[in-house]
């Protein structure tokens, strides 16, 4: 939750801090917690959790396209469509 900063961040996505901010917060949000929530998990449950939170990434990337800027969608999907496949 803290990149949404870094300049390469924002050159990437093309937008200014405040815009970056409100569109990053979210999807780090959702990834975080189902980050930590599919590593803590047993694991016939970890799978699904990680799908699950990567998705809602993929929909913050969705909303984000849609109102701020489509290279957002593009971006985030690229970045969390590993997400499903990790394996601890």
């Amino acid at each position: 939750m803290v990149l949404w900063t870094a300049l390469r961040t924002r050159a990437a996505l093309g937008t200014t801090p405040e815009v970056a901010q409100a569109t990053h917060v979210l999807d780090n949000g959702f990834l975080v917690v189902g980050l930590v929530w599919s590593l803590l998990a047993l694991p016939p449950l970890a799978r699904p959790l990680r799908l699950f939170f990567s998705g809602g990434v993929r929909v913050a990337g969705l909303y984000g396209g849609a109102t701020v800027l489509p290279r957002i969608h593009a971006v985030q999907v690229q970045c969390c469509a590993a997400g499903p496949g990790l394996r601890v």
